[in-house]
């Protein structure tokens, strides 16, 4: 950013490191200057609960029914022990997230999107201000930009974030030292170590255990229903998740 024709700030920044900012004086007098980046400590989130998901093997896909094609062939995946979050990153937790990357000028805002200004993903939206219409009733985007701020629609706060994009996802866990479960690690832990068919208590999903299609027909805060024999909730209905790739 030029100050004048003699001075300018420079920001650099990097995935895992915090942002460096540093205002040159006399521009003119520097060849080479050397910047040291101060890499970020994995943040324990207070607001989320994690679960540890125990090491294992497992038969990853399904023959069943009209799944994907990826879904075949059935093959043994073996996994290391590894944490989730209990529940769904909820529309709270993702303002607060864009709250922060707002101070630091990480992200800009405009009236369709919010988009990273910087990093690996610059030019990329995260959240998409929109809303669709199913079952009469809307889903929509509830989080706000009001007055320079991110804020939450009263009384949805505890809803899971829709409208979000893979890299705003990606990026609201790294930002936290952590990444997004990969589709292995996603369907292991969802099927709560035992051949279940539906991520739900007891591996059948109905209007009494999970929040889908036929049943409410719009997302609901997370928790709602009884959580995984692994203590994971919403694993089958309320909102689709991202998976690492």
């Amino acid at each position: 950013d030029n100050i004048n024709p003699f001075n300018c700030k420079i920001t650099v920044s990097k995935d895992g490191y915090y942002v460096y900012c540093r205002e040159m004086i006399d521009i003119c007098s520097f060849t080479n200057f050397d910047i040291t980046l101060t890499p970020k400590k994995a943040q324990s989130l207070r607001e989320i609960s994690f679960v540890q998901i125990p090491a294992g093997t497992f038969q990853m896909g399904d023959e069943i029914g009209d799944l994907h094609s990826d879904c075949r062939p059935v093959h043994a995946v073996t996994l290391n022990e590894f944490e989730m979050s209990s529940c769904e990153i909820t529309n709270a937790q993702y303002a607060q997230f864009l709250n922060k990357l707002n101070t630091w000028g990480a992200i800009g805002v405009t009236e369709r999107y919010v988009y990273a200004k910087m990093g690996r993903w610059e030019g990329e939206a995260y959240l998409v201000f929109d809303e669709a219409g199913y079952y009469g009733t809307p889903n929509k985007c509830w989080i706000k930009y009001v007055n320079g701020t991110f804020t939450v629609e009263n009384g949805e706060k505890n809803l899971p974030v829709v409208f979000v994009t893979w890299f705003g996802a990606k990026a609201y866990a790294i930002s936290y030292g952590y990444d997004l479960p990969t589709e292995a690690e996603w369907e292991y832990a969802c099927r709560g170590g035992k051949n279940y068919q539906y991520g739900t208590h007891d591996g059948t999903i109905s209007i009494l255990n999970s929040n889908y299609s036929e049943n409410i027909g719009h997302p609901i805060d997370v928790g709602t229903y009884a959580p995984t024999p692994y203590g994971l909730y919403d694993m089958s209905g309320n909102v689709f998740e991202f998976c690492h790739g």
